[in-house]
């Protein structure tokens, strides 16, 4: 759980086993990042196209303090979780935007009162982490209904991914306990059994953890977990992590002795790191990451080996959205742009809706853009990549 957050922009080894150690972030090949990362002639309307735009109501009786996931569910309902602040609260909206219902609202208790931290879809169930109760509670009826089949995992945990066997696979970022030990991952099967534990860490970081880095996360088929302060990306699955990608930030890298005493926000500005999303679709996959007092947008194609950030880009239309938005995954062929209702009435403010061309790229979206920004309402515009589109 993440009992203190640091704004970054300014093990036990039982009979389950454990498996990667923070030494095999080194095997990866490394994608150089640092500060003279070079211009492209592209412009992000290049490589990228918006698809759809959902503005999203209100919650009835409550306010979206925050959207820290989403999940396009069935039927393509969208599930917003709400973990920016102490009101912890999962909600269900409908594909038009329109406010359905709570997840998980029994009204026998607020939803928070479980320490709510994640929620994660396996076919019709809708799960959320109860860290407070150290438990998942799974529902059906798109998380409306109101028995929940609960198991106590005796972890506290800080994500959670269901994976395509419905293992759930949980994220515990120095948060540990006698069953899920000083580890990283903990993956229980379908029944709620423990099966295994991976990656462990040192217990001198145990009870804090910090914003802004470290993930666990599903995009496209795959699970994808990066530790915090680190420079590679995991593939995951219930057996086993696999280094895919290795950033190389050079001499701006986080030893890994400065970690282990407890670093805060103000250590960290002038090291590189890995922040907290990711999405991966093909070749081309987009990530956060901080550097040297500074967080950046990154984009990196596989295929030409090219990794460039926001400010790489010819200016367009869409590039002056990606200086407020933040980037999540949708599915195997779409990411999500979000736009809190703070960015999008900065947006506004600034005079960096581009209506006219926007409207062009996707006819209505720079107008509704518009209208949101005068109202601070939250946004989520879909987008796919251009066939064949890549970095050069």
């Amino acid at each position: 759980m993440k009992y203190a957050n640091f704004f970054l922009g300014i093990a036990i080894l039982l009979f389950f086993g454990t498996s990667c150690t923070e030494s095999e972030r080194l095997t990866t090949s490394a994608v150089k990042v640092g500060n003279n990362l070079g211009k492209t002639t592209l412009k992000l309307s290049d490589i990228m196209r918006p698809t759809s735009i959902v503005v999203l109501d209100e919650p009835t009786n409550h306010s979206l303090r925050s959207i820290s996931k989403i999940i396009y569910a069935e039927n393509n309902n969208i599930i917003i979780l709400d973990v920016g602040s102490d009101f912890r609260t999962a909600y269900l909206y409908d594909p038009q935007g329109s406010f359905v219902g709570v997840i998980g609202d029994t009204n026998k208790a607020e939803p928070h009162d479980i320490g709510l931290m994640d929620v994660s879809v396996f076919r019709d169930e809708v799960t959320l982490l109860g860290a407070g109760k150290r438990s998942f509670f799974n529902y059906r009826n798109n998380g409306l209904d109101s028995d929940p089949l609960t198991f106590a995992t005796a972890s506290i945990g800080d994500k959670l991914e269901r994976d395509a066997f419905g293992n759930y696979i949980l994220y515990n970022e120095h948060s540990g306990t006698n069953v899920s030990g000083n580890n990283y991952l903990v993956v229980y099967d379908n029944a709620g059994n423990l099966i295994k534990r991976m990656y462990p860490y040192n217990s001198s970081r145990e009870n804090l953890s910090y914003e802004y880095t470290g993930f666990l996360l599903k995009s496209g088929k795959s699970l994808w977990f990066s530790p915090p302060f680190d420079n590679t990306i995991y593939e995951v699955t219930a057996s086993k992590l696999s280094p895919i990608m290795h950033f190389d930030f050079e001499q701006a890298n986080v030893p890994i002795e400065l970690i282990d005493k407890k670093i805060s926000g103000s250590e960290t500005l002038d090291y590189g790191f890995i922040g907290e999303w990711f999405v991966k679709h093909g070749s081309l996959i987009q990530l956060e990451y901080f550097y040297k007092g500074r967080i950046h947008h990154g984009f990196f194609d596989e295929s030409s080996g090219l990794f460039y950030n926001t400010n790489s880009f010819q200016v367009d239309a869409l590039s002056k959205l990606y200086q407020r938005c933040t980037i999540m995954p949708r599915d195997e062929s779409a990411f999500v742009m979000v736009l809190r209702s703070e960015q999008i009435g900065s947006l506004y403010k600034d005079g960096l809706i581009d209506q006219e061309n926007l409207n062009a790229m996707l006819p209505g979206l720079g107008d509704e853009l518009m209208e949101a920004g005068t109202q601070n309402k939250p946004v989520l515009v879909t987008f796919q990549y251009h066939n064949g589109a890549g970095l050069r």
